[in-house]
């Protein structure tokens, strides 16, 4: 006998594909509809100790502005970069891998934020094509 308080798997799964699920999509969930809003992937392993994996897509907004400890992606000298930003006197770019340095941004001659970081998605499947 099924238990009443529980829906079986597919309810569960024809509430999934109708998107009742929070009555909401994805595009609307992560802001994707929006203008300032972009994606990328994460091609490094610098930030895997803080949840971001490589290969991750990374959702970035333009339109918010950095608050101490949220996650970034800037442009230093030329190169990008994604990291935790610590707000001060002296602004320091971080990450927990021990084995990639702080950056301190009053002492880089080229500097640009791109913008702060709201989401990650992540497969856990990997699909064989």
């Amino acid at each position: 006998m099924q238990n009443q308080n529980f829906e079986s798997i597919s309810d569960t799964r024809n509430k999934l594909n109708e998107g009742l699920v929070l009555k909401q999509d994805l595009n609307s969930f992560l802001d994707l509809r929006k203008p300032s809003t972009f994606l990328f992937s994460m091609s490094s392993d610098a930030m895997e100790k803080d949840g971001i994996l490589k290969g991750d897509i990374v959702v970035c907004r333009r339109d918010l502005v950095p608050a101490d400890g949220d996650i970034i992606l800037v442009s230093l000298n030329g190169s990008f970069y994604i990291r935790i930003f610590c707000d001060g006197d002296d602004p320091v770019l971080t990450c927990s891998n021990e084995a990639v340095s702080d950056i301190h941004i009053n002492s880089v001659s080229s500097f640009e934020l791109f913008g702060v970081v709201s989401s990650i998605i992540r497969k856990n499947r990997r699909i064989k094509k």
